[in-house]
């Protein structure tokens, strides 16, 4: 699966993957839906989030609509190109980008064991680092079709 990857890469992505349920749980579903409520500390103070994702998880597409402080957001993704809706309203350039932002994040990390699957065009070990206060070890990971290069910590001690 990584065949330009060395041990310490493979043991850490073999992880991750296993962390996110195994590969096997991933495959074999063809939506994956997630509902979640976040307790985010904003200036105005807390606020509460409703979110419910689904995802295609060949890639194919993304909705996110969520619900914050009595307006509700949809935001989208088809494979080509993302948009917004505010309350049943196209959403203004501002609220695609917050799209594009929030989608491209999510899509991110609940895709996770799909994503290392996939072909990589490069992989590095770069070390370790601190986040959060735990020590990680780093890889870079590049997608030859990805918007970015990509970094995943990984718990150094297990």
């Amino acid at each position: 699966m990584f065949a330009q990857s060395d041990d310490q890469v493979s043991k850490i992505l073999n992880q991750a993957i296993n962390y996110a349920g195994g590969a096997d749980t991933w495959r074999n579903n063809d939506t994956l839906k997630v509902h979640e409520f976040q307790k985010r500390y904003e200036e105005e103070g807390v606020v509460i989030v409703d979110i419910l994702h689904t995802m295609n998880t060949d890639g194919s597409g993304y909705l996110m609509e969520s619900s914050r402080q009595g307006s509700n957001f949809t935001y989208g993704w088809d494979g080509m190109a993302f948009w917004a809706m505010v309350d049943g309203n196209p959403g203004s350039d501002d609220d695609v980008s917050e799209a594009r932002r929030q989608i491209s994040n999510a899509f991110f990390r609940f895709s996770l064991p799909i994503l290392l699957e996939r072909d990589i065009d490069e992989l590095e070990y770069e070390g370790t680092d601190s986040l959060y206060g735990a020590r990680t070890e780093v890889l870079k990971i590049t997608y030859e079709n990805g918007p970015a290069d990509r970094y995943f910590a990984g718990d150094s001690s297990s």
